[in-house]
């Protein structure tokens, strides 16, 4: 995707602040400027020096900070952050579990974007206008590691003011309905389109090992979860409560 790059200076001493990690540049902390979200900015400190190379988003939030680096902000370091996304997902990720997240926004130094894994379908999801204006950028980098990672399909979810979430399919086909996906052996059921955040709670993975566990051989009534996250028997899948 082109787009144009602006300078931002900063009005505000907050160099080591970028510089220590902090992904987020605030409008009151910059000079007044005009660019459209998704333009890539060159945040410059009073002096004109460079401090760091970000996406502008938003009226309040004016910029997320990709990299400190004098570096373009090009396909080939969406590309490299993805696969080191991936790479730390292929050493934390537990065995016989095929849902996860892959992507983490700020946490993986890819600001805006969240990228969770069902099996062979994944969903994107984006936060702020400069995320959402370069998506397609992302769809690239995003499709060599899912494709080694078996995963066919990639679909975007994105919020609409007043009107909930839209989904669409980026390539590959959405699914129809609630599918089927593993965590730790267990089989959970994920509504991709309708359901909750991207489907399910993947953070709260550690928290269901630790329930599985304590209730081994008990019967437990779950009242309050998303899902009950219970163990498909029978030939029934886990129920949503």
């Amino acid at each position: 995707m082109m787009s144009t790059e602006v300078t931002l200076r900063l009005r505000r001493p907050i160099e080591s602040t970028l510089a220590a990690g902090h992904p987020w540049v605030w409008s009151a902390s910059v000079d007044p400027f005009t660019a459209d979200p998704g333009d890539i900015a060159r945040v410059v400190d009073a002096r004109g020096r460079f401090v760091a190379r970000a996406v502008v988003d938003g009226a309040e939030l004016a910029a997320r900070v990709w990299t400190t680096r004098d570096e373009r902000l090009d396909e080939g370091l969406l590309s490299a952050r993805v696969r080191a996304a991936a790479a730390l997902r292929d050493r934390v990720v537990p065995p016989d579990t095929e849902a996860y997240r892959l992507l983490h926004g700020e946490g993986d130094l890819t600001p805006g974007y969240v990228c969770d894994v069902y099996g062979r379908c994944a969903v994107l999801s984006v936060d702020g206008a400069g995320a959402a204006a370069r998506v397609d950028a992302m769809v690239a980098p995003l499709r060599a590691a899912l494709g080694a990672r078996g995963v066919e399909a990639l679909l975007l979810r994105t919020r609409r003011k007043g009107e909930g979430h839209e989904v669409r399919a980026l390539y590959g086909d959405a699914p129809d309905a609630v599918i089927a996906v593993k965590e730790r052996g267990m089989t959970l059921r994920a509504d991709l389109t309708r359901g909750q955040k991207t489907g399910l709670f993947l953070d709260q993975r550690e928290s269901r090992w630790r329930v599985r566990g304590l209730a081994r051989g008990m019967r437990v009534l779950n009242l309050y979860a998303y899902t009950g996250a219970s163990r498909r028997r029978r030939g029934s899948a886990a129920r949503r409560r």
